[in-house]
């Protein structure tokens, strides 16, 4: 009996695997989860993603039937492992400019790149749809899949790409304020205390005098003795 019900799951699970993502019953089965993220436009990634592309969010989506707590979250898009894994499609830039650039009214993504990092496959579902359709029928379906979207996609919001941040400019070193060395001020020499000569005293004469003054009383002394050893005789 274990062996027959060991077969009859397993047969269940590889028909869910075969069939494709039951968008109605995520739904029901996870809506009331904690964590619950719901599919933009489930049918738009149903369309573009096969089977095979989401055969592992399937077969967790039924296992949810009996446990949604623990398999929701790898049912969701942006899945749990171990459906971490399993990666929806994505927009394709490339093909875009590709099949629309062409074609009037060519709307260019500003940053397709940095725009589907944003978005994911999940934010830009039914554009992925219509970039799909837009391989057959350019005219039709590659305004549906332009940034400003038309049609079907028009209530599909983007979010805003994040802006590469801007390389800070290096700010220029203000100018050291190393004040200007200040000349030395050179000592002025002070005066040489040289004295100014001295004027001469008038020593030198005094004793000049003096000498001549002797002198004469000398002489005159002389004559006095020779008039009176005359008065004498």
């Amino acid at each position: 009996m274990r062996v027959c019900a060991d077969i009859v799951l397993g047969a269940s699970l590889f028909a869910l695997a075969k069939a494709n993502f039951d968008c109605a019953n995520y739904i029901t089965l996870c809506s009331s989860i904690a964590g619950y993220e719901a599919y933009k436009d489930c049918a738009a990634t149903i369309a573009v993603n096969n089977a095979t592309d989401m055969a592992c969010r399937i077969t967790h989506l039924g296992k949810a039937a009996t446990d949604a707590a623990t398999h929701c979250p790898h049912a969701a898009p942006t899945a749990a492992a171990p459906c971490n894994t399993e990666m929806l499609k994505t927009f394709d830039c490339a093909a875009y400019v590709s099949r629309c650039s062409s074609i009037t009214g060519y709307q260019a993504y500003p940053d397709c790149a940095a725009t589907v990092a944003a978005n994911g496959a999940n934010g830009m579902a039914c554009r992925i749809q219509h970039l799909g359709k837009a391989a057959t029928d350019a005219a039709t379906h590659c305004p549906h899949a332009a940034p400003n979207a038309t049609g079907p996609c028009q209530m599909e919001a983007l979010a805003s790409p994040t802006p590469s941040p801007t390389p800070s400019a290096s700010p220029t070193p203000a100018p050291s304020a190393t004040p200007s060395p200040t000349p030395s001020a050179s000592p002025t020499p002070a005066p040489s205390a040289t004295p100014s000569p001295t004027p001469a005293t008038n020593s030198t004469m005094t004793s000049t005098d003096e000498s001549r003054t002797q002198f004469g009383l000398g002489v005159l002394t002389a004559f006095v003795a020779v008039v009176k050893s005359l008065v004498n005789v």
